[in-house]
C-alpha cells in the first residue's frame, strides 16, 4: 500500500525562496560584473590617473620611496603597480587591468568562500556585486579596487578571528588590516572598531594574541615619514575640502553611503521597516553576547559612524574614503536580508532590486553620455595627444587650482608631461605659478621658447573668475589652440602654428 505524503510548507517556502535568491544572484551578477567592465571602457586615463601612471614608472625604487613620501595614497598600491608595470608596460590597459581583475574577483571569492552559510554568502555577493559606488572605481588605476578587496577580507578574517581567537588567525587580520592602511589612512577606522570589538568580546583570549602585534611594525615606521605630508594636506591652512557640514551629513548620508540619494532612503525605510516589525511580533532582543555575524555588521555600522564623525571636524573628506569600511557595513545588509528572508522574502528582495535599479540607472546614464562623469574629462592624455602630433621638446604646464599652486614643480612637471613622454617624445617640461591677481597668460607666455616651439598645457577643476581663462592665441598668434572643456573642468592645450 503506497504511503500517502503531506508537502512541508517550510520546504516549499525555502524552495521558493532559493529560486528567487539564485535569479536576483544571477541578475546581480549580470550587472554587477558587466557594470566593472563597462564603465571605463575606452575612456582615457583621468587626471588621479595618471599620477598612478608616473609612479608606476619611476625607473628606481627610490624614485618610488620618495613618489610615495608625497602622495596621499600609500605604498600598499603603488609598490605592487610599480611592480606590474615593469612587466606589463604603462598603456591605460595595462595599468587599469590589476585592478578592473581584482574588482571582478572579489564578490566570486565571496560567493565561493564568503561564508560556511550558503544563503549568507550569497546575500552579502549581492550586495558587493550591486553597492552602486563601486562602479566608477572597478576599473581605474587607483587604490579603491585593492581597498575594497582588502575589506572583503578583512571582515572575513575578523569572522574567523571572532569565532576562534588565535595567534594565527589574528596575524592574518593584522597583516590585512595594516595592508589597506597603507593604501589609505582612512582604513584604520574600520580596523580599529574591530579592534577595539575583539578585545571586548574576548578580552583575556583576545590579549593571548599578543605576538600577531610584531605584523604592525610597518605601518608606525611608514606613518611617522608618509603622515605629516598628509595632515598638511587635509588640517590647518589646506586648500582642501572644508569639514562637512551637519546638514550636509544628515541629507545626504543614503548618498554617502549607498551611493544614491532617493533609492537610499527607500534602501534604510525598508531596513527600519522589517526590524520595526520583528521588534513588534517578537520583541526587544535579549541584551546577550552578539554573534560573530552580528558583531561584523554593527563593527560595520561603527566605523562608517566614526568617519562620518570626523568627516564633520576635519576638511578633507571624500565618500570613497568610506571604501573600506563598506564590506562589513554590506556585510550587516546581508545579515539581515539572511534572517529576514525566511519569514518575509518581499523586503529583502525589494531592497536587493532598488540597488540592482540605481546600478542600472548609472550604467545606462555612463554608456549615453560618458561625460556625465566629470573624471572622464578632467583628463591630459587627449590634449597632449593633439599636442603630440606635432614634433615637441619643451611644454609649459599650469594647474589653475590652490592644490596646483602648493605643489612640487618638479612632480608637477612629471605628470603633465607623463602622455607625451609615454608616446617618445623627449620633452622638457616647465611649470607656470600664476597667483591671484596677475595674469596667468603672461605667466605661462614668460615661460615658452620660441626656438623650441613650446607647447601649452593649461588646465583646471575649479570655477573661475573671467580674467583667469586663456587668451593664448590672442596674445601671441603663432599659437593655436583646442578646448577640450566639459562644465566646471577646463582644459586647453597650445601648439605653435605650422
Amino acid at each position: 500500500m503506497r504511503r500517502e505524503t503531506t508537502p512541508c510548507p517550510e520546504s516549499e517556502q525555502g524552495g521558493r525562496q532559493d529560486g528567487w535568491h539564485l535569479a536576483l544572484l544571477a541578475a546581480a551578477l549580470i550587472v554587477g560584473l558587466g557594470g566593472r567592465l563597462l564603465y571605463s571602457l575606452n575612456t582615457t586615463l583621468w587626471f588621479d590617473e595618471t599620477f598612478t601612471g608616473v609612479i608606476a614608472s619611476q625607473r628606481s625604487l627610490p624614485a618610488l620611496i620618495d613618489w610615495c613620501l608625497h602622495e596621499l595614497t600609500g605604498p600598499a598600491f603603488y609598490m605592487p603597480m610599480w611592480l606590474w608595470e615593469k612587466l606589463a608596460g604603462n598603456s591605460d590597459l595595462a595599468l587599469r587591468l590589476p585592478n578592473l581583475l581584482l574588482s571582478l574577483a572579489t564578490p566570486l571569492a565571496v560567493l565561493r568562500w564568503g561564508h560556511r552559510d550558503a544563503r549568507l554568502r550569497r546575500w552579502w555577493a549581492v550586495f558587493l556585486l550591486l553597492w552602486p559606488p563601486i562602479l566608477p572605481f572597478a576599473g581605474e588605476a587607483r587604490s579603491y579596487p585593492e581597498i575594497f578587496a582588502l575589506g572583503v577580507a578583512q571582515a572575513a578574517l575578523f569572522l574567523r578571528l571572532l569565532e576562534r581567537p588565535t595567534t594565527g588567525r589574528a596575524s592574518a587580520w593584522v597583516i590585512v588590516s595594516v595592508l589597506a592602511i597603507l593604501c589609505h589612512y582612512w582604513n584604520a577606522m574600520p580596523t580599529l572598531v574591530q579592534g577595539l570589538s575583539f578585545l571586548a568580546l574576548h578580552r583575556m583570549r583576545a590579549l593571548k594574541t599578543w605576538p600577531a602585534l610584531i605584523f604592525l611594525l610597518p605601518l608606525p615606521v611608514w606613518a611617522r615619514l608618509h603622515l605629516p605630508f598628509v595632515l598638511g594636506l587635509t588640517i590647518g591652512g589646506s586648500s582642501g575640502i572644508s569639514g562637512l557640514p551637519l546638514a550636509a551629513l544628515l541629507r545626504d548620508m543614503p548618498m554617502y553611503v549607498l551611493g544614491t540619494t532617493a533609492n537610499g532612503v527607500l534602501v534604510f525605510a525598508i531596513v527600519a521597516a522589517s526590524m520595526a516589525m520583528a521588534i513588534r511580533r517578537d520583541g526587544w532582543p535579549r541584551l546577550r553576547r552578539p554573534s560573530p555575524e552580528t558583531a561584523l555588521g554593527l563593527c560595520g555600522i561603527g566605523s562608517i559612524a566614526m568617519i562620518l564623525v570626523i568627516a564633520c571636524l576635519r576638511p578633507g573628506f571624500s565618500p570613497r574614503y568610506m571604501m573600506g569600511s563598506m564590506p562589513s557595513f554590506l556585510f550587516g545588509l546581508a545579515l539581515w536580508a539572511r534572517h529576514s528572508a525566511p519569514r518575509d522574502a518581499k523586503l529583502p528582495f525589494l531592497a536587493a532590486a532598488i540597488l540592482l535599479a540605481s546600478e542600472v540607472g548609472v550604467m545606462g546614464s555612463i554608456l549615453r553620455h560618458p561625460e556625465s562623469d566629470a573624471r572622464h574629462s578632467f583628463e591630459l592624455e587627449r590634449p597632449s595627444a593633439w599636442i603630440g602630433e606635432r614634433p615637441v621638446e619643451h611644454l609649459v604646464m599650469f594647474w589653475d587650482n590652490p592644490v596646483g599652486e602648493s605643489s612640487d614643480a618638479l612632480r608637477l612637471a612629471e605628470v603633465g608631461g607623463f602622455f607625451l613622454r609615454r608616446a617618445g617624445h623627449r620633452v622638457d617640461v616647465s611649470v607656470a605659478r600664476a597667483p591671484a591677481g596677475t595674469d596667468p597668460n603672461r605667466a605661462v607666455l614668460a615661460l615658452t621658447d620660441p626656438r623650441r616651439k613650446s607647447a601649452i598645457l593649461w588646465f583646471s577643476n575649479d570655477d573661475l573668475p573671467p580674467g583667469r581663462t586663456p587668451r593664448i592665441e590672442t596674445l601671441d598668434p603663432r599659437y593655436e589652440c583646442r578646448a577640450f572643456s566639459r562644465g566646471m573642468i577646463a582644459v586647453t592645450a597650445c601648439r605653435w602654428r605650422r
